[in-house]
């Protein structure tokens, strides 16, 4: 009895071998795993017969079928039974192998350090241009003579791969700079914006210099802050907002203002505005400063002038505030923003 040969196509086993070879290719391998005869995607479980992973048949096999036999190069399987009266079981034709599926890369991309010591509960911690980091917690300087407007902070070097070593004492002797706002001047210099005080938020500002491992207090701000962001702007300058005034954290100080890069203070008096504690402020493309929360309703301050507010999009969240939340901006113009809590809780 004759049998049909049961073969795959040659124009779908190709398919299927550029499937495997080219797993990177997204949208041809899922175009190309269902012209291979199923599949659940690159690597994924596929359907009896498909090549996903769950299927029987590997890609480019060929089904078990009867191999013609030969007599003297001219006769067929059938007639040479006749002569002999023995047929030779047809021999199954063997499966190509398929390539080796691509290996995962063996070095991590990351991984944490055991934990280590730090000499205070570093709230404030900032790296430094030379690589050291310097922090401060709650406290304040005990050998100060203005103990309670003053605060405790090190400087520690962290070596790569190694262990946090050598802390340096450099208490600020002017203000306790608990839950202050900080970021960098063009020159690498550490501008500090705020802090505690017994009644609430401090107006101070200071500069803290890496190169000298000293403290100045430069002019004041406007009004107290207690939890403010400090944002650098595209010409150098430092945009400075929110936090609250006084104790009752009910007194949110409204007014922006610019650090200039000459030094002393400007106001944006037209952009007056509850931001509430630690807005997130990322510089955008366009050169204004983009506000990721805590509101729901995201905004665009432009800086120049005296300043301006521009409504951008409401937030996918329950439209309450995000308390307590992160952002980062992860791209030129994205930011991602996690964490937090509703204002309502």
């Amino acid at each position: 009895m004759k049998h049909e040969e049961e073969r795959i196509p040659a124009k779908r086993r190709r398919e299927a071998m550029f499937c495997l070879h080219h797993p990177f290719l997204l949208i041809a391998v899922a175009w190309s795993l269902s012209a291979c005869g199923g599949g659940g995607g690159a690597g994924g479980t596929g359907g009896t017969g498909g090549i996903g992973g769950g299927g029987a048949a590997t890609a480019g096999s060929e089904a078990a079928s009867p191999v013609a036999l030969k007599n003297n190069g001219s006769q067929s399987g059938a007639e040479s039974t006749q002569q002999t009266g023995t047929a030779t079981p047809p021999a199954a034709s063997q499966p190509e192998a398929a390539p080796p599926e691509p290996t995962a890369p063996t070095k991590p991309m990351g991984e944490w350090s055991p934990v280590y010591e730090w000499p205070q509960v570093a709230v404030n911690l900032t790296l430094l241009p030379d690589a050291r980091l310097i922090s401060w917690s709650s406290r304040y300087d005990d050998h100060s003579p203005n103990a309670g407007n003053s605060a405790e902070v090190y400087m520690m070097e962290v070596p790569i791969g190694g262990t946090p070593t050598n802390p340096v004492y450099l208490p600020n002797p002017n203000t306790k700079l608990f839950c202050s706002g900080q970021t960098f001047l063009p020159d690498g210099r550490l501008l500090v914006t705020g802090g505690e005080t017994a009644f609430g938020g401090s107006a101070d500002t200071n500069i803290f210099d890496y190169r000298t491992n000293t403290w100045q207090q430069v002019e004041g701000m406007s009004g107290p802050r207690w939890y403010p962001t400090s944002t650098m702007l595209a010409n150098g300058e430092i945009l400075t907002l929110g936090g609250i005034m006084d104790a009752t954290k009910q007194d949110t100080n409204l007014l922006p203002q610019v650090w200039k890069t000459t030094g002393g203070w400007r106001n944006l008096t037209n952009a007056q505005y509850d931001v509430g504690m630690y807005p997130r402020m990322h510089l955008a493309p366009n050169g204004q400063v983009f506000m990721a929360g805590i509101d729901p309703l995201t905004r665009y301050l432009d800086t120049s002038g005296n300043g301006k507010w521009t409504d951008v999009a409401v937030q996918n969240f329950d439209m309450q505030a995000r308390d307590y939340g992160s952002s980062v901006m992860y791209g030129d113009g994205k930011v991602l923003v996690m964490g937090g809590r509703r204002s309502a809780d």
